[in-house]
């Protein structure tokens, strides 16, 4: 008798820890929610955890949340495996050809930090934190460390540094900054935005400056209303649009703003009404002729066929990187460009029309009018990749800037991968000694010729078993020069160059740490060697050519507070991770307590935050009544766009409890009862829909109408102590 009511006292027993625990962390996930959604960073939540018999504990392996967004109608794309802690994942974008995929860690974590990598270049960084909703309530933490020597500072604006160029210099910050690197009498670039759209352009810039003469030129396809603040100027400008001709459709709409002044060392803040692409020219003293800024195309490539230029005095070199001839359109002139070949083309600032190819190239503005043939200024440049269109990739076709007089001219390759190899070959006009292979590096590699010899140089990234590994080249000619350094986790692009109607497997290029410890999961983290969380951007045939965006993923890991009984069985818990709320009580037997958040209409509107939160390394563990206290760190904008579908995923035990729970009221559709599983035929329900019976994943169905998206991330940090 004893032996059949034990189990059920036991079970009974069970019953009660669920409940009492489950209330609890339905109020626990309740706070986040509330700080998540409608708190400011620093804001705190306190509130107590009071366990019966059970633990408490934090788990950082599998799990977590993705989103995906397609850009084009009847696209999709599907995610796997992506936050395993290894190094590989699977995706699923059957619809079209996939040219490139490129990775960004979002270092979504306060202790992730933001990582920049200088070249070995001699010159000044200048760098300041990227607005935000933190800036002025903290401080960022800057750590510099060049020939050996690590230097510590606090910054809330303009940072300045003198670089030796003997080596490869690195800068770790605790959030998110501008940095540029500015070298002699000065030199010209493209800026990207504080936060950037689909296209690549943006309506906010922070722009840190040393003293000196300033050229802005901002360049948008509407009428544009544009506001400045900073170093000792600030003011308003509307820069209305104007017709001009791009040589296919007749006409388009154009806008063009430019802007000069003499600037105070200090942090410039630069906003306008349009998506916006914004070069910036600096100089010591006076404008001169150094500079070098490589275009990019309607779809933010740095390869592509159309491009609207900003208005500024120089000269265009175009580069055509295929094998057969092509023609260029430029202010109602026709230019022909040979296979693999470059043509020089002066440029003023009255210049306005849109440059439209017949097959994709390359556009440099040069500052320098007077050059001749194919001699360049002295200048600095992040060469974007030939096989992605971006600043990371694993194939370049460049042309090696020649200077009319005396001087060097400097390759510098980095490794976007822990470590890669390289294959390089250099034309005839080039050193011999430039050809060459090397298997595997993971520092910085320099190269440099004399920079009257001209010729092309073919680069290629690769490992020791022939597979692409990104790497990101900066080519120096001369000693001036002006470049924007990105994050070393951005734009780590891998070609495809396929259809993918099947799941394919894609290798990451990161460390693998499956295996690791908890405390070694957090290190990697920490410095970047696994990334904390992925932006995942897909590229291939679009309506701007064959480098379109055309699906977007971010994946989220999401660690998990547990509350682990014993029942009949072991093994038995409660669990909260990004405001969700489950347990797998009775028997295994996953179940949804606090559903994860998002916020859906009226219409096919879908707003969603992730609360994502970190333990404190010197939270308490176990048992014991404890005293939590929650802080919002910050608070990013991953995602606000018009996107044809949108999908979300759930890794980790209550993945498929997730996805049925979000489309319960799908059992309400006459539709969908008729004919199950037809999205294409479901018109009586806009929401969440579990893609197939058993699976992790939910698409938000609109009825074939585009969705207003909008994807946030609250960072959040956990401290609790035992109470007395």
């Amino acid at each position: 008798m004893m032996v059949s009511i034990i189990p059920l006292i036991d079970e009974r027993q069970g019953a009660i820890e669920r409940e009492m625990v489950g209330g609890q962390l339905s109020d626990y996930a309740a706070e986040t929610i509330r700080l998540a959604e409608a708190g400011a960073p620093s804001d705190i939540a306190k509130l107590e955890l009071k366990p019966h018999t059970g633990t408490f504990a934090w788990s950082f392996r599998k799990g977590g949340t993705w989103y995906t967004a397609s850009h084009l109608q009847n696209h999709s794309l599907r995610l796997d495996g992506a936050m395993d802690l290894d190094d590989s994942m699977q995706l699923r974008h059957p619809e079209g050809r996939t040219e490139s995929i490129c990775f960004s860690d979002l270092r979504a974590s306060g202790e992730a930090l933001q990582v920049y990598r200088i070249p070995a270049l001699t010159g000044t960084i200048a760098a300041a934190p990227v607005a935000s909703l933190q800036n002025g309530l903290q401080s960022t933490r800057i750590d510099f460390d060049q020939d050996g020597l690590t230097t510590t500072t606090k910054v809330n604006g303009l940072w300045t540094v003198t670089l030796t160029g003997d080596d490869e210099a690195w800068l770790n910050s605790s959030s998110r900054l501008r940095v540029l690197l500015l070298r002699g009498e000065g030199g010209q670039t493209i800026v990207p935005p504080d936060f950037a759209d689909a296209s690549g352009r943006g309506r906010a810039w922070t722009l840190p400056l040393p003293s000196g003469v300033v050229e802005i030129s901002m360049v948008a396809d509407q009428s544009n209303d544009i506001a400045w603040s900073g170093t000792a100027s600030s003011g308003r400008a509307v820069a209305p649009a104007a017709s001009v001709s791009d040589g296919s459709s007749g006409s388009t709409e154009a806008s063009h703003w430019q802007w000069r002044g003499d600037v105070e060392a200090g942090v410039m803040h630069i906003t306008s009404s349009a998506p916006s692409t914004l070069m910036l020219r600096w100089a010591g003293s006076s404008l001169s002729d150094a500079g070098d800024a490589t275009l990019l195309d309607a779809v933010g490539s740095a390869i592509g066929e159309r491009f609207l230029a900003p208005a500024a005095n120089g000269s265009l070199s175009l580069h055509n990187p295929n094998t057969s001839p092509t023609s260029v359109r430029v202010e109602g002139f026709y230019h022909s460009i040979p296979a693999r070949g470059d043509i020089r083309i002066p440029w003023t600032d009255q210049n306005r029309g849109w440059i439209v190819a017949a097959s994709p190239i390359s556009i440099h503005l040069l500052a320098d009018a007077d050059g001749d043939g194919l001699q360049r200024p002295g200048s600095l440049d992040l060469a974007h990749a030939a096989d992605s269109g971006r600043t990371g990739g694993t194939a370049w076709d460049i042309s090696a800037p020649t200077l009319p007089v005396s001087g060097n001219t400097s390759l510098h390759l980095q490794p976007l991968a822990p470590t890669a190899g390289y294959d390089i070959w250099a034309d005839p006009f080039l050193p011999a000694g430039l050809n060459g292979s090397v298997e595997s590096v993971s520092r910085g590699v320099v190269t440099s010729w004399a920079a009257t010899v001209s010729g092309r140089l073919t680069i290629a990234g690769n490992d020791s078993e022939g597979v692409a590994r990104p790497l990101r080249v900066y080519l120096s000619a001369g000693e001036d020069g002006l470049t924007s350094i990105p994050e070393n986790g951005e734009e780590r692009c891998l070609p495809l160059g396929q259809r993918i109607t099947g799941w394919i497997d894609v290798s990451l290029p990161w460390k693998d740490v499956s295996f690791a410890s908890d405390s070694t999961i957090r290190q990697a983290w920490r410095d970047g060697s696994h990334p904390f969380g992925l932006t995942i951007n897909v590229r291939g045939d679009g309506p701007n050519g064959s480098n379109s965006l055309v699906a977007t993923g971010w994946t989220i890991p999401l660690p998990r507070l547990s509350y682990t009984f014993r029942s009949s069985i072991t093994g038995m818990e409660v669990a909260t991770r990004g405001g969700f709320v489950g347990t797998n009580h009775p028997e295994f037997e996953t179940a949804v307590i606090v559903p994860t958040p998002s916020r859906e209409g009226p219409g096919p509107r879908l707003a969603a935050t992730i609360p994502l939160i970190m333990p404190d390394s010197g939270s308490a563990v176990g048992g014991g009544l404890r005293q939590v206290e929650l802080t919002l760190d910050h608070r990013s904008q991953l995602a606000s766009m018009q996107a044809w579908q949108v999908r979300r995923g759930w890794d980790g035990p209550y993945g498929v409890a997730i996805a049925d729970h979000a489309g319960l009221e799908l059992y309400h559709s006459v539709d969908w009862l008729t004919h199950p599983g037809r999205l294409d035929l479901l018109d009586d329900h806009v929401g969440w829909v579990q893609t197939l019976p058993g699976s992790d994943e939910s698409v938000y169905h609109a009825g074939g109408e585009v969705v207003s998206f909008n994807l946030q991330l609250a960072e959040m940090r956990h401290f609790s102590e035992v109470s007395t």
